[in-house]
């Protein structure tokens, strides 16, 4: 696995974009995720199985190496990809209001009224008079304090029979989609994600049972975080490879350091799916975002992926049956060199990917770690200690720093806290 990494970032030798993104591609990009795949294979391999399930977008770059690993293979399961999302599915799984579906309906960062009912398909127009009653100005104001969270619930309770009509209609048209991909067919359903809380599991199997009572839903993922448990039973299966419900520890410490920048190399270029809608000829669609939230990052995504895939093309050739398969110890020191100690190249480039937090088309863009340097910042303790705690990523932000910037930072934040809190 070394020896492949070395050759190949030996080809890409250089200081511009390009060489690097195809570095990060071939030394970090490719053994992640030719290693999940390979262990996804390793377990689906001789099963029986007809069909599994790549959820998008992550599924995107995942269900091509699966091809490249599987195309000799007649014992592995079709890959399907299946249009799925935390907007769609979470959503349209809604049947009332309630102390699980309401704090999801509520998440949002610098939203405003218009745009938390835009968000769930509900046009603001039509509640004018409601976001009035509950003590708003109008649709256009933006939901910043407690008090304001109390009042987006409250609107939430009063227009609940438009909103629950909203998505039992989403549900029916998403239903009548899964129908057209065979899901209802077997009664073991298997689906292919990243991880790490299995909400989409969890909302597509009450969707699943309630065509098939008694269906098992098997999820692949990276990882799971601790509160996943909660969402297993003898008929919903978390099948983990890195960590598995926060477990083991030394992993758990390595991904803390930034998962939205694991989370990057699996990214996918397509606009983020929102819902399936009937046409008026009664066809079923995808409809997605009207833009990418990581626009500006895609051409070194492209060039990321490339590599990755030469790499598990590579690897593919090794060996009969797929090629061999990487360790999860293996991975996770590449991991750590990444996300723990990365070069000072690394965490600027790395640093300045985009970083959107939000679901559906509404998202608040930051950086994963870019600092304004000492001329914005000056000497000002508490400046840099803000600046410190907003980073994802505050081992890249640190690395990211010059010399002279390094030494000031830690002495005016010398506690600094290096990793984020993860479930």
């Amino acid at each position: 696995m070394v020896g492949m990494s070395a050759r190949e970032c030996l080809t890409h030798t250089g200081e511009g974009s390009q060489a690097f993104w195809e570095r990060m591609g071939t030394q970090f990009g490719g053994p992640l995720l030719y290693g999940y795949v390979r262990f996804l294979v390793s377990r689906l391999a001789g099963r029986g199985l007809d069909k599994v399930y790549f959820l998008s977008r992550d599924g995107y770059i995942l269900q091509k190496i699966y091809h490249q690993i599987t195309a000799e293979r007649d014992d592995c399961p079709q890959a399907i990809y299946l249009q799925a999302s935390r907007r769609a599915l979470n959503f349209a799984a809604i049947r009332e209001l309630n102390e699980r579906t309401l704090p999801w309906l509520m998440e949002g960062i610098r939203l405003t009224i218009g745009q938390f009912l835009q968000r769930v398909g509900l046009d603001p127009v039509q509640f004018e008079d409601a976001i009035r009653e509950v003590g708003f100005r109008d649709a256009s104001q933006p939901v910043v304090e407690g008090a304001d969270y109390s009042r987006l619930q409250q609107l939430y309770h009063k227009i609940a029979p438009q909103l629950l009509a909203a998505a039992e209609d989403e549900r029916n048209c998403y239903t009548d989609y899964l129908n057209t991909l065979g899901v209802f067919d077997s009664k073991r359903v298997v689906l292919v994600d990243v991880g790490w809380m299995t909400s989409i599991q969890h909302s597509l199997a009450a969707m699943i049972r309630a065509k098939v009572p008694d269906a098992v839903i098997e999820g692949f993922y990276v990882g799971t975080y601790a509160e996943a448990r909660y969402r297993s039973d003898h008929n919903t299966l978390h099948h983990s490879w890195l960590m598995h419900y926060g477990e083991p520890a030394r992993t758990r410490a390595v991904l803390r350091h930034c998962v939205p920048l694991l989370e990057f190399f699996f990214a996918s270029p397509e606009n983020t799916f929102l819902r399936i809608r009937r046409t008026a000829e009664g066809t079923l669609v995808p409809e997605h975002a009207p833009y990418h939230e990581n626009a500006k990052d895609l051409p070194a995504l492209d060039i990321l992926h490339k590599a990755a895939l030469r790499y598990s093309e590579a690897m593919v050739k090794l060996a009969h049956g797929g090629g061999p398969i990487l360790t999860e110890s293996d991975v996770l020191l590449l991991l750590e060199r990444m996300l723990c100690f990365p070069t000072r190249q690394e965490a600027q480039r790395l640093g300045a990917l985009h970083y959107a937090d939000g679901y559906g088309a509404f998202f608040n863009h930051t950086f994963m770690a870019m600092s304004p340097g000492l001329r914005k910042l000056g000497l000002s303790k508490r400046a840099w200690k803000r600046d410190f705690k907003n980073a994802h990523w505050p081992k890249g932000y640190v690395a990211a720093l010059s010399p002279l910037e390094q030494w000031i930072f830690h002495r005016l934040y010398p506690n600094a806290r290096f990793v984020k809190e993860i479930g």
